[in-house]
């Protein structure tokens, strides 16, 4: 009998321990949850490589970039990861502060990691840079430069966030360009162009193409397209364009086209053919480090195979509308400006009733700038921030049974900041929440 009730005694345990744990909810991952997808590549670590990740940025990595413990390695891996969009930065370890506590404008930030076979993570070897091309998605600044993850002690700040650091980088140049060429049967024997005394065309453009600043504001946002026809003799002839262009721009670059030399043909199976042809003048630019890599600039011409079945609006936008820096490092990069606000500088302080499994980001409305507070006994503080400045404050608290958020519109000023309002979301309708702040 007590042998019974010692089995049914210890059966009750073992049930009330199983159900309690089956009570016990698993708090969300959100840094996991809502990270971006990854784009990833498998390439040869001895050939010159051009990448495209999913949100446009596009990264050259030269030749024998990587330090291999194994020279043998016949693939990298390349993880590249894009924040573009405020809701993707929100969420993870991001801010747009330098060191000083230095306000940031950002026009995107990504994270490159390269690793071999065995999953080691690998690094540039000494003396060799990348090149990032970031988009610039509409953004017409002209002050942008590349920051990296800095080095700072982080158990103050109350959301971990990464404070950057200004790179070192060389100013680039623009060279004026035809910026891809088009011909119409696709089966051709070469699509390369040589002119008849053997130089390759790009050498004629580099050499001869000088527009005016008003030329070169004109086509570097827009399709310049001039079509025409290579006859097998070589010549030019039919040279017109198709769409609305300003007649005064784009004459002179039909002059351009029409003081051509001649060239050798396109042929199928070795006999010339007349091919109809286009091709649209753009500015390059380029970082002054590699204004003589050819390989780069080759690369870069070689491209246009990935863009074949879209729009030469999509060319232009991956030739013409990019910020372009070389790097040393691969890690976590940001493209940004510093924000030189003239406005007096005030402290504003958070007090929640339980400051524990929260995230606090301060969103400026003015600038794309989102900055996380320092966290001190039980308050979150922002230091130095321009007065009267439009904000969005995002504060979400992460439990194991819930989430709550709350998004409330301020106004910079010295003090507390009241009137949070949070509200139980699930994941999904966080996820969409966080995309109006977009």
């Amino acid at each position: 009998m007590h042998l019974n009730y010692l089995f049914i005694f210890s059966l009750l345990i073992l049930i009330s321990s199983c159900s309690g744990d089956a009570d016990v909810a698993e708090k969300i991952d959100l840094k996991e949850e809502l990270d971006v997808e990854p784009n990833t590549f498998l390439i040869s670590p001895n050939s010159d490589t051009l990448l495209f990740g999913t949100s446009g940025t596009a990264l050259f990595i030269p030749a024998g970039s990587f330090n291999l413990s194994d020279s043998t390695e016949k693939e990298v891996k390349i993880t590249l990861k894009e924040y573009y969009d405020m809701s993707d930065i929100l969420m993870q370890d991001l801010s747009t502060e330098a060191g000083g506590g230095e306000l940031l404008e950002t026009g995107g930030m990504i994270n490159i990691q390269a690793s071999d076979s065995k999953d080691d993570n690998l690094s540039l070897k000494y003396g060799k840079e990348i090149i990032v091309h970031f988009p610039k998605n509409g953004n017409t600044a002209d002050d942008m430069k590349l920051f990296s993850e800095g080095f700072y002690d982080r158990t103050m700040d109350a959301n971990n966030s990464i404070i950057w650091d200004e790179e070192e980088n060389s100013e680039g140049y623009e060279t004026d360009s035809i910026v891809s060429w088009h011909s119409k049967k696709g089966e051709v024997d070469k699509n390369t162009l040589f002119l008849t005394d053997g130089r390759h065309i790009y050498d004629w453009v580099r050499d001869t193409i000088e527009l005016t600043q008003e030329e070169r504001d004109y086509v570097r946002f827009r399709d310049v397209t001039i079509k025409y026809i290579i006859t097998k003799e070589g010549n030019l002839e039919n040279i017109h364009y198709e769409k609305d262009y300003e007649i005064d721009k784009v004459n002179r670059l039909m002059q351009i086209v029409q003081k051509m030399p001649r060239l050798q043909p396109y042929t199928v199976n070795g006999s010339p053919i007349d091919n109809e042809c286009w091709l649209v003048f753009g500015v390059k630019y380029v970082p002054s480090k590699y204004e003589n890599d050819k390989d780069y600039l080759k690369s870069l011409e070689k491209k246009y195979p990935e863009f074949e079945k879209k729009s030469i609006n999509d060319i232009d936008q991956v030739e013409l509308n990019y910020f372009i820096f070389s790097s040393a490092k691969l890690g976590w990069l940001n493209v940004d400006r510093f924000v030189d606000d003239p406005a007096p500088k005030v402290d504003m302080a958070l007090t929640l009733d339980d400051p524990a499994d929260v995230t606090v980001k301060l969103i400026y409305k003015d600038y794309k700038s989102v900055i996380s507070p320092m966290f001190s006994n039980g308050v979150h503080s922002f230091s130095g921030i321009p007065e009267e400045k439009n904000i969005t404050l995002m504060i979400i608290r992460n439990t194991n049974d819930k989430l709550m958020m709350s998004i409330t519109e301020h106004v910079t000023a010295q003090g507390e900041i009241t009137g949070m309002k949070f509200k139980e979301y699930t994941l999904g309708e966080l996820k969409t929440e966080l995309k109006k702040l977009d």
